[in-house]
């Protein structure tokens, strides 16, 4: 199984955000933002020229608890960091 998938509404306007879906606990979604700074984001980081950010949205778990409920979800976010540039080199190199 796929650790994460990349989701959108395509019928929807063309502002719908990309939404990383991790699919292992913790399973979460985390929406992708590249062009305005949110209110509130998990992770920035850039690709290029392009600044990104990340934000979980829904988090579902079975194992957590308090104390590590923080790190879990750093250790997530930073893997769909890497997953999602992986992704964009990919996209760039298509054409």
């Amino acid at each position: 199984m796929h650790k994460f998938l990349l989701a959108d509404n395509s019928m929807a306007l063309e502002t719908t955000p990309y939404f990383i879906i991790h699919l292992i606990d913790p399973q979460a979604m985390i929406e992708v933002y590249h062009e305005d700074e949110p209110p509130k984001y998990d992770l920035k980081f850039n690709y290029g020229d392009e600044t990104i950010f990340l934000r979980v949205h829904f988090l579902f778990s079975r194992n957590f608890d308090g104390d590590q409920r923080h790190l879990e979800i750093t250790r997530m976010v930073e893997k769909a960091k890497h997953w999602y540039l992986a992704y964009l080199k990919f996209e760039d190199d298509q054409t």
